[in-house]
């Protein structure tokens, strides 16, 4: 009997693909890895945050409802200036890029807080980053933000979450389908799966894509094959932004 419990045990173990760490913001202000599980986590001292971006160091932006604040997880500061209007954010490379109330998507040097204006849409969604090309969601349209000539999609739906990685954009819908888009061809292809209109975050790489939902289940994908496998069946309803690291 020992020996079968120890076998389930293992099976029970999340099967997340080789060398992918996966980082979540909660409501409660916690900066999450996979392993520590919803409950516990490292506390940001912010409160009512919003959105997070992680720079290649492991340094974090958040935005909350103070503002911004960058830096170790542990010890956040304060970004100089007013930026109780900022939204989404995503980490370009090197650079920190947001999005505001105001319809904007801008740059924001960290240190100083000085923006640089990228692009402006009557209304502009979310935010996602493969290597250095910056990508907006603004209605039902997916685009390059400062591509030239400009690169736009239109997915169908109205998104509620974009991930991005290796020439693909992966996009979950307020109607419930999750498209995956083919920057190369413009070919939108519909994953299927079940519906994904209760999507809270999407993050991906070159072979995965990775969901979390308001009912608290995080995914795996393998997108290639279309097929899904529960990380977490239960525990994550208050996440608020999921992030991928490989």
């Amino acid at each position: 009997m020992k020996r079968i419990a120890f076998v389930l045990c293992v099976l029970a173990l999340p099967s997340l693909a080789q060398a992918d760490q996966l980082f979540m913001l909660t409501r409660d202000g916690r900066f999450h890895t996979l392993e520590d599980g919803p409950q516990k986590g490292t506390d940001l001292h912010v409160e009512k945050p919003y959105s997070m971006a992680r720079f290649a160091d492991g340094s974090l932006a958040v935005v909350h409802g103070k503002g911004l604040s960058v830096g170790d997880p542990a010890k956040l500061r304060a970004v100089p200036g007013k930026n109780d209007d900022l939204k989404e954010l995503v980490v370009v490379g090197t650079r920190l890029c947001a999005t505001t109330k105001g319809g904007e998507v801008v740059q924001i040097d960290a240190k100083t807080g000085k923006r640089t204006l990228l692009a402006k849409w009557p209304f502009v969604g979310f935010l996602a980053a493969d290597g250095e090309v910056l990508i907006a969601s603004h209605d039902k349209t997916i685009e390059v933000v400062g591509a030239t000539p400009p690169a736009s999609w239109n997915v169908g739906g109205y998104p509620i979450a974009i991930a991005a990685a290796a020439g693909h954009v992966f996009v979950a819908t307020h109607e419930g389908p999750l498209y995956q888009l083919d920057r190369a061809t413009g070919l939108v292809r519909d994953l299927g799966m079940g519906g994904w209109f209760n999507t809270l975050g999407l993050a991906a790489t070159a072979t995965r894509l990775y969901a979390v939902t308001t009912s608290g289940k995080l995914w795996e994908i393998d997108f290639a094959q279309s097929k899904k496998s529960a990380l977490a069946m239960d525990g994550w309803q208050m996440a608020i932004a999921l992030l991928v690291s490989r």
